[in-house]
C-alpha cells in the first residue's frame, strides 16, 4: 500500500494539543483497521515566535513516511517566507525562491500553500498524512470525526528529497515512535539511572529534537537495551532504554558515534538498568554519565549512534537525518 499512498490529506485543528491527540488517535485507528495502511503522520504549527514547529508520528523512514518527514522540513523552511497578497502567494516564494523542479517536488499549488500559510498563521495546527486513493474518503471522515477540518492537496513527488536539500530542510522537531517494550515493565526504576517513565507514557514515547530510531536486535535475537533518543541541540544526550524483561549490567558496554568512533563512552562498573528503565548519556562533562566532551558530538543534519555490548557486538543503532 505504501507505493499507492499518492494522496495528501490535510486536516486543520484549533490547537496543537487537538492535532496531537488526533494524530495519536489516527494511528490507533489505522492499526485497528485492516483496510487502512497509512504511513507516517505529520503535524505543523506556528509558535509564538513565528517559527514553524513540526512533529512526525511513526517510525517509517521510507516511502510515504520519508515524504511526510521531508515535507514537514520543507514547510518549516519556506512557510515563514510565504506572503499572502490578495489571497495569493507572494513574497520570496511567489518571487521564485523555488524553481520549477522544486515546485514539482513539493507538489502543493500556490493556492494550497496560501491556504496552509493562512491557517497556521491564524493559530491552527495542520495535520498531514499520505493515503491511497481508496483510503482518502475514510481518512477524511475519521479526521473530521476527531474535530478536524479536512481537505485534499497535491502530494509531494519523489523529488521532495531534492527540494529538502535545496532549502536545507531540517529533520522534524519531534518524532513519536511506538515502543517495543512491554507496558508492564515500564514502571520499574533503574539502578543509578533516571526514574522510569509511567507505563502509559512509555507506550508511545515523545522525543524532541531527535530523529527516527532504527532499533537493532541483540546477538541472540531478543530485545535488550535500545537507543531511543539522540538529542542533538543544546545540552546533547543519548537516551537508552532496557526493553528486555531482565536487569542488564552495562559495565563494559560502549556508546559511540559511528561517523567518528573516537567519540565513544564505555560504561563503568556499577551501572545496571532495570526492565523498562531509561538512562541518559550526556556529551558535556558535569553529568553522572557523559562523553566528557566540551564540543558537540551529534550533527544536526544527521548522524548515527551505536551501542555495543561488552563483547563488542552492536546491540542497537539510532540514525537520523541524512544518515
Amino acid at each position: 500500500m505504501a507505493d499507492q499512498q499518492t494522496e495528501l490529506v490535510i486536516a486543520y485543528f484549533n490547537s496543537w494539543d487537538d492535532a496531537d491527540e488526533a494524530a495519536k488517535s489516527l494511528k490507533s485507528w489505522d492499526k485497528a483497521n485492516d483496510d487502512i495502511k497509512l504511513g507516517a503522520i505529520g503535524v505543523m504549527y506556528q509558535n509564538d515566535n513565528g517559527k514553524i514547529k513540526t512533529k512526525k508520528y511513526g517510525q517509517h523512514n521510507t516511502g510515504s513516511g520519508a515524504k511526510i518527514g521531508l515535507l514537514l522540513g520543507v514547510m518549516a523552511a519556506i512557510l515563514p517566507a510565504v506572503a499572502i497578497v490578495g489571497g495569493a502567494v507572494g513574497g520570496a516564494i511567489g518571487g521564485g525562491i523555488l524553481g520549477s523542479f522544486s515546485r514539482k517536488g513539493l507538489g502543493l499549488t500556490d493556492d494550497e500553500l496560501a491556504r496552509i500559510k493562512e491557517q497556521v498563521s491564524s493559530g491552527k495546527a495542520a495535520l498531514a498524512v499520505l493515503a491511497s486513493p481508496e483510503e482518502v474518503d475514510a481518512v477524511i471522515a475519521e479526521l473530521n470525526a476527531l474535530g478536524g477540518m479536512s481537505e485534499t492537496a497535491t502530494a509531494p513527488t519523489e523529488e521532495i528529497h531534492q527540494v529538502a536539500q535545496d532549502v536545507n530542510a531540517a529533520p522534524p522537531d519531534e518524532i513519536e515512535a511506538e515502543s517495543a517494550a512491554p507496558a508492564a515493565a515500564m514502571a520499574a526504576t533503574a539502578i543509578g539511572t533516571d526514574t522510569a517513565a509511567p507505563a502509559a507514557a512509555m507506550a508511545a514515547p515523545t522525543v524532541a529534537n531527535e530523529s527516527e530510531a532504527t532499533l537493532a536486535d541483540s546477538s541472540n535475537g531478543a530485545k535488550t537495551v535500545v537507543i531511543t533518543t539522540v538529542h542533538y541541540e543544546g545540552d546533547e544526550y543519548v537516551q537508552l532504554r532496557n526493553d528486555s524483561d531482565a536487569l542488564v549490567d552495562l559495565a563494559g558496554w560502549t556508546l559511540l558515534d559511528k561517523s567518528d568512533e573516537k567519540a565513544s563512552m564505555t560504561f563503568p562498573t556499577g551501572i545496571e538498568l532495570q526492565p523498562g528503565s531509561t538512562i541518559k548519556v550526556f556529551t558535556q562533562p558535569g553529568h553522572n554519565l557523559s562523553f566528557n566532551s566540551k564540543h558537540p558530538i551529534w550533527h544536526n543534519q544527521g548522524d548515527e549512534a551505536v551501542l555495543r555490548n561488552a563483547d563488542g557486538k552492536d546491540v542497537s543503532t539510532f540514525s537520523y537525518g541524512n544518515r
